[in-house]
């Protein structure tokens, strides 16, 4: 296992459920202190959560870069040292963002999707059956 990643325990899931988890969540974690924010690009497939990219910003989304701020957003994440890869991994973790947090969203999105298919069968249906 890359330090990059964080193993999590898959929770016990239906067949079919199951069946529609094979995708990947990508993540925007921005943890803002003051007028900057580190911002975390992850993604997890329900058993790991992996970090692809750090980049350090203005916490407000709107404020135009000056002739001062840099257009560098940092290194390739896999290209860090090991122990500052887990350092990162270690403080998202202390927040909460963690593999069982990915795989707790990647369920919740399955589950939202099913839902929304299933109101959207029933609208077509009710418009297929207007006369």
């Amino acid at each position: 296992m890359s330090t990059n990643e964080a193993r999590c325990s898959r929770r016990a899931v239906s067949p079919s459920l199951a069946q529609n988890i094979n995708c990947c969540l990508t993540m925007r974690i921005q943890v803002a202190k003051g007028s900057s924010a580190l911002v975390f690009a992850c993604a997890s497939d329900g058993d790991l959560m992996t970090i692809s990219h750090i980049a350090h910003e203005s916490a407000d989304a709107d404020v135009e870069e000056d002739d001062n701020t840099s257009s560098y957003t940092g290194p390739v994440f896999e290209e860090l040292d090991d122990t500052l890869q887990q350092a990162f991994l270690d403080y998202l973790e202390e927040r909460g963002i963690t593999a069982e947090l990915g795989c707790y969203l990647r369920l919740q999105t399955v589950e939202k999707t099913t839902v929304e298919y299933q109101a959207w069968l029933a609208r077509v249906k009710d418009f297929v059956s207007l006369e």
